[in-house]
């Protein structure tokens, strides 16, 4: 009894920590599409190093998998993994990194148990799992000199030559701290496709079970995240889709989204979209819109529409339901309330010219 509900504590606590994580379909990674596979090989041509994903399921228990292909693990573990000690040591250092990966909430670069630097990057896992990408490993700028007077303890250790391991140092790869940092935008732009992509595979199998109705409804929804981001990602940085940040939105950002609105009021937009779009925590974005854009997201959205209503008034062959649905209002009855409270006379009154 005791150790159910341990594991039940276990199981809250691994819930929780995952909540602001950006989520993912593990098919995504075992079945990997082209794309994904051409942007890993872009990725370790660029870095040199490789990707893969320790997740644990929901039976709790630990796994890797390669993203794309045989993993290229550097010569220096394969060494290590030449002993059984070595493998031990290694898949518990990679779950223990994982566990404290996790727990940060935020991409990371640790040691491992033989003293090398990988980088982390956290995700959920649909179907409550969670899970890290990792980097195959490399010397940390500066240590090489440091980390071989480690290679007599590591050869004791595993019961392996000396030798062997000093000539492996030399294919390790060498990452600065300036290097972890790119490495990092190369990760949060696969973990983004592997977001999207997801959440595409997620529309298509609901569409397919929930009918014609639930179809328009989920594949609406999506794809203003998906315009969203399409429109304000090039030209400014962005989070992980739903990564839930809670730092880095500017000025310049909050700008490119009242364009958006001034172009594309009409769609179903609420604060929550759109922060999720952008990878933001919902509250975090909404006090920075309110900074930069000196009134809240629901107050600008809401001026917009009705300025935009205003002007399609004076096109006599649309009815005012017509104009309540043409600028993002679900109920006509609700658009001549707020419109009335807002100039001062109804729509249909003030179109009539009484």
């Amino acid at each position: 009894m005791f150790m159910s509900k341990k594991k039940d504590l276990a199981r809250t606590d691994k819930t929780a920590s995952s909540a602001n994580l950006p989520e993912i379909d593990i098919d995504a990674v075992i079945n990997p599409s082209i794309t994904l596979k051409q942007m890993i090989s872009l990725f370790y041509d660029s870095t040199g190093l490789d990707l893969f994903l320790v997740f644990e399921d929901e039976s709790d228990e630990w796994k890797e998998k390669e993203l794309s292909h045989e993993l290229n693990r550097p010569q220096f573990c394969q060494l290590l993994h030449q002993s059984s000690k070595g493998v031990d040591l290694c898949r518990s250092s990679h779950k223990t990194m994982s566990s404290r990966t996790i727990s940060s909430n935020q991409p990371i670069c640790q040691h491992c148990h033989a003293g090398l630097i990988t980088i982390h990057y956290p995700v959920s896992l649909r179907n409550d799992g969670i899970g890290d990408f990792q980097t195959t490993c490399a010397i940390e700028y500066g240590n090489r000199k440091q980390f071989e007077k480690k290679i007599s303890e590591l050869s004791s250790l595993y019961n392996l030559p000396s030798e062997s391991l000093e000539d492996s140092l030399h294919n390790l790869k060498v990452v600065s701290r300036r290097k972890v940092e790119s490495i990092i935008q190369w990760m949060e732009m696969i973990v983004n496709y592997l977001c999207e992509s997801s959440q595409s595979n997620l529309e298509q199998d609901s569409a397919f079970t929930s009918g014609e109705a639930g179809e328009k409804k989920i594949i609406r929804c999506s794809s203003v995240e998906y315009m969203i981001r399409s429109y304000i990602g090039p030209s400014t940085p962005l989070p992980a889709w739903r990564s839930g940040r809670c730092a880095g939105a500017s000025r310049d950002l909050i700008e490119h989204v009242m364009k958006f609105i001034q172009c594309n009021y009409g769609l179903r937009l609420s604060t929550q979209v759109v922060a999720q779009a952008l990878g933001f925590e919902t509250n975090y974005f909404s006090h920075v819109f309110k900074q930069y854009g000196r009134q809240s997201f629901l107050t600008y959205l809401k001026q917009i529409r009705l300025e935009n209503a205003k002007a399609l008034l004076d096109h006599p062959h649309k009815t005012i339901v017509d104009i309540s649905q043409q600028c993002g209002f679900s109920d006509a009855a609700y658009f001549s309330n707020v419109f009335k409270e807002t100039f001062g006379v109804s729509p249909s009154a003030l179109r009539s010219g009484k």
